[in-house]
């Protein structure tokens, strides 16, 4: 078997699925197209925009420059794809697809490939639907985050749907999904990870943010100096902008991570940071339980100032939750399991999650923004042999021919 695995190195999640290929012996064809600030991509062919990094003064010679430069980027990118479209079996894509245009979908569907589409987060993420569904209010999100548009990111998500064999995801990035899809457990390589039951009288604790209003920084920190003023002892270290590295490094050696507040985790770095010990505080989504329970410090904005405090208190608590957390992220996580797992779902008809909140929000004034092309993509997965649920069906041909 050969498979194509690109397009960006999102969390290192590329490097993972690389690494659990090349355990079962597959053969891989990479691709990165965008260059990552924290992790290494010697391991990937690179196509890179030639001017990613060139600013001009003038706003109007930007907007050409970067024409030409994706136009380029793609050009190069199609050679790549027509040289490899025969022999390759499977298609793995993460954060994109290879052309800007998602031409590429219909492509490689004609050579009859299977085609898989994992979601990272952000890139299918809409922030109205997700604070809608979640009830969360967003304003201390970064404006990037928070005022995205609905049909840059719904047009790639239905580009994936209707032609992909499987998607990969979680319910809290799938708002604006209609066709079923499988949990996404984000793969490590379980032996670079080695585990170290450490767990300190006088713990330390870290938060690391990419982005500290998403991760609810403020509310931590504001946690932090509460139980500093009381005299809970530990230690306590604030960073950004570390190299991967580095990071792990940290991990191996600190007890307790503050990881996300309004996002559901654990994400790809509580992951790490179970496989190596390090108890993890996150918002968890106890609506998947049955699907996806990973054994951490489940806290929200009113129960994270007691939880936190108690598990910095309790050494016993934190070593019980740290050996479980291993446990969990070996059976889950593991890279080599994962990929034998994802490739032989692409041929299995039963999905984890059929979602409904889209179709069943059709009345929201942000549907109202949807573009025609959109809506048409969203018309022909209704009359393909995509399989999504009964509601989104009843409920999309409803609002359809209502428009009519």
């Amino acid at each position: 078997m050969k498979v194509f695995l690109g397009n960006n190195n999102i969390a290192n999640i590329l490097a993972g699925l690389m690494k659990g290929l090349e355990y079962n012996n597959i053969e891989i064809i990479s691709l990165e197209k965008e260059k990552s600030n924290f992790y290494d991509s010697k391991q990937f062919t690179k196509i890179y925009r030639y001017w990613d990094n060139v600013t001009f003064k003038i706003n109007f010679l930007n907007i050409i420059k970067e024409k030409i430069d994706y136009s380029l980027q793609n050009f190069r990118c199609k050679r790549l794809l027509k040289k490899h479209i025969k022999d390759t079996d499977v298609f793995i894509f993460l954060w994109s697809s290879i052309l800007s245009d998602f031409s590429d979908y219909k492509f490689i569907k004609k050579h009859n490939k299977k085609i898989i589409t994992a979601f990272a987060g952000s890139d299918v993420r809409f922030s109205k639907a997700f604070s809608e569904q979640y009830q969360v209010n967003l304003d201390k999100w970064e404006d990037g985050l928070k005022n995205d548009d609905i049909n840059d990111k719904l047009k790639y998500i239905r580009y994936a749907e209707l032609y992909s064999d499987l998607i990969l995801s979680v319910p809290d990035q799938s708002g604006l999904l209609i066709k079923d899809y499988n949990h996404f457990f984000l793969p490590i390589d379980i032996s670079l990870y080695p585990f170290s039951l450490h767990q300190n009288e006088i713990p330390t604790i870290i938060h690391a943010p990419t982005r500290s209003g998403a991760k609810g920084t403020d509310f931590f920190l504001e946690i932090i100096e509460r139980l500093k003023k009381e005299g809970v002892k530990f230690k306590f270290k604030l960073i950004q902008n570390l190299k991967h590295n580095e990071l792990i490094q940290l991990l191996s050696k600190s007890d307790i991570l503050l990881d996300e507040l309004y996002l559901h985790g654990p994400g790809m770095m509580g992951t790490e940071a179970m496989a190596l010990g390090c108890v993890v505080v996150t918002k968890k989504d106890n609506t998947i339980t049955p699907i996806f329970d990973a054994p951490v410090c489940d806290v929200t904005f009113e129960t994270a100032y007691d939880k936190i405090k108690q598990l910095i208190i309790n050494r016993k608590k934190r070593s019980e939750l740290a050996e479980k957390a291993r446990e969990f992220v070996i059976e889950k996580n593991d890279c080599a399991n994962m990929i034998k797992d994802i490739l032989k779902n692409v041929y299995l008809p039963e999905r984890d999650y059929s979602p409904v909140y889209y179709s069943k929000n059709l009345q929201k004034p942000w549907i109202t923004t949807i573009s025609k092309e959109n809506n048409k993509l969203t018309k022909q997965i209704l009359t393909s042999e995509v399989k999504i649920s009964e509601i989104n069906k009843n409920n999309l041909y409803s609002y359809f021919n209502k428009k009519k």
